[in-house]
């Protein structure tokens, strides 16, 4: 009888307490999956369109510590993120047109959980005001081991004619985060610049537009463009 007393309470104790009989510990509560909430998912942006589209994202439950968002092509959008608790807006600004939607993956650091948007951007049928050899002059294109502190980047820009429309500066560090420069201003190219020939029936102007510090060692791809509805026009690379 004592022994079947002594056995009693002790399968009762253990089943009462909700540990492991192995360590004697509380057995572990899962934690749900975080998953991400976009708002909107998809986005078109119109002909005239260039102001900047925020995209609303939230977290299920927690913080967010990190948070990329990657789009498919980093030539025809500049992206720009910024977060509180929970939620975060990524700010998308148009930079030229396409043909296919542009996929914005925006992934969780902190729990590797990712939504998309789908982001379209008009073509239309007007001229193209700047030509497509209109190139980076400084620093020299390929340059290595350009300070991240430069500052100012300069360009050659060809136009049919003397006029320049507002032209602004757009970057693409790697291969998918971006950058936006300041908007090109006429100015005369640094000593030691790139001298292109202008092309045939084309106006030079030599102009240049302020950037803020670059990231160390990286990749960086400059575009200019004064229209959103335009293809995108690469000028340059260099090397920081």
């Amino acid at each position: 009888m004592r022994w079947a007393l002594f056995l009693a309470v002790t399968i009762a104790g253990v089943g009462c307490s909700g540990a492991s009989p192995a360590t004697n510990q509380p057995f572990p509560v899962a934690s749900p999956a975080v998953v991400l909430m976009a708002n909107p998912t998809s986005y078109a942006f119109g002909i005239n369109e260039t102001a900047a589209k925020a995209v609303a994202v939230a977290r299920s439950y927690g913080s967010f510590s990190t948070l990329a968002a990657i789009p498919s092509d980093p030539t025809r959008v500049g992206v720009s993120v910024s977060t509180s608790g929970g939620s975060a807006i990524v700010s998308v600004l148009p930079i030229a047109s396409a043909q296919v939607a542009n996929i914005l993956t925006v992934t969780d650091g902190g729990s590797g959980a990712s939504t998309t948007v789908s982001l379209s951007t008009a073509p239309c049928g007007r001229p193209e005001n700047l030509d497509y050899r209109s190139q980076l002059v400084w620093p020299l294109p390929n340059a290595t081991g350009v300070s991240p502190n430069i500052g100012t980047l300069s360009f050659a820009v060809f136009t049919p004619t003397s006029l320049v429309l507002p032209t602004k500066l757009h970057m693409v560090v790697g291969t998918a985060s971006t950058l936006e420069g300041g908007t090109l201003q006429t100015a005369t190219p640094p000593v030691g610049s790139a001298a292109p020939t202008p092309p045939p029936g084309m106006v030079e102007t030599s102009m240049s537009a302020s950037v803020p510090t670059l990231p160390s060692g990286a990749t960086i791809h400059t575009q200019i463009y004064d229209d959103t509805c335009q293809a995108a026009l690469l000028t340059g690379t260099f090397f920081t």
